[in-house]
């Protein structure tokens, strides 16, 4: 009888365990954890509240960026978006809210428009004038970073989505919506011409062709010659004479610059064309698809040199990204 009673016992605290975890997870604590004063979201992302801002995270650095002594670490950076200097002296960098274990910076003033990069390495160094390690690292899988001030109050919380290998996770425009972008620019505004500039190697081409409107979900918008509906890329030749596209790559990869080839068409002075990103290679119709949650479309000549490149973050449906003159994209719904 007393086994009985032991194992109805366990039950019931079984049981309670689980009941009680819900009630935490959903109703007492909905947001996550209370921590210093500050509830943590686990899930969701808490906008920054200070002009000090996490802007770039890369969570899978194999050849991107050799920072502290040369290691191919991954890294956090920090900018400072506002007008006037702010003080970080002590605030904290961490993955998880329930740890001990976080990089606290020492006494360190941020400039206006200031980046500051922390690598990750499982070692602790703040010292004023070394590059930055925190003493934990984060995960390509996705994993989470919040940023404390030096009273404990949390001033922003993000959710990394799972990344690749040499891609990051940034925030680009005046939105400030991050995307995922094999385009890394630590140290640098995040822009297409950032990661340019940063790459000795990078060969552009003089091809007066420009990418002017991209839509990554067409729903019933625009149908192709067939009545298909889907997302398109539109290129306009910018110059007072015809351009060959022979031999031009387009693809939504920085690195496979050539996912669909142009066959033998001819642009004529302001003329523009429409390629449909079916996932069928065609005679206007590339071999991928975009993805409405945000990429890169890259258009490079015969030698793989780049002609234009955008970037565009989440689309709804039935929204396309026209270009501006300034290269910049604003949302139109159709």
């Amino acid at each position: 009888m007393k086994r009985i009673w032991r194992k109805v016992l366990i039950s019931a605290l079984a049981v309670a365990v689980v009941v009680a975890s819900y009630f935490a997870q959903f109703y007492w604590f909905p947001d996550g954890w209370p921590i210093g004063g500050a509830a943590v979201a686990r899930n969701v992302n808490i906008s920054p509240v200070s002009q000090v801002i996490i802007s770039e995270v890369m969570s899978s650095n194999k050849t991107a960026h050799p920072g502290a002594g040369g290691l191919y670490a991954d890294w956090v950076e920090i900018y400072n978006s506002g007008s006037s200097p702010a003080d970080i002296t002590g605030w904290t960098l961490t993955d998880n809210a329930n740890s001990a274990i976080s990089f606290t910076f020492p006494e360190h003033i941020m400039q206006p428009g200031e980046f500051v990069l922390v690598y990750l390495t499982d070692v602790l160094v703040n010292e004023p004038g070394l590059p930055y390690q925190a003493p934990f690292k984060i995960s390509s899988r996705g994993d989470q970073l919040m940023l404390y001030d030096d009273s404990g109050s949390i001033m922003e919380a993000i959710t990394i989505p799972a990344l690749s290998s040499d891609t990051s996770y940034a925030r680009i425009g005046s939105t400030g919506e991050f995307i995922v972008t094999k385009l890394y620019t630590p140290g640098l505004i995040n822009t297409n011409d950032s990661y340019r500039s940063r790459s000795n190697q990078e060969q552009l081409s003089d091809m007066p062709l420009r990418i002017t409107e991209i839509m990554p979900s067409n729903g019933s918008a625009r149908a192709d010659e067939n009545g298909i509906y889907s997302d398109w890329v539109e290129i306009r030749n910018d110059s007072s004479s015809p351009v060959s596209l022979l031999g031009c790559g387009l693809s939504d990869d920085i690195y496979d610059r050539f996912k669909w080839s142009f066959p033998d068409i001819t642009l004529g002075a302001g003329e523009s064309i429409v390629i449909y990103c079916s996932g069928v290679s065609g005679e206007r119709s590339a071999g991928f698809r975009l993805s409405s949650q945000g990429e890169q479309v890259v258009l490079t000549d015969s030698e793989g040199a780049i002609i234009d490149m955008v970037e565009f973050g989440y689309s709804q449906t039935n929204q396309s990204w026209v270009r501006q003159s300034d290269g910049s994209l604003a949302a139109r719904s159709w």
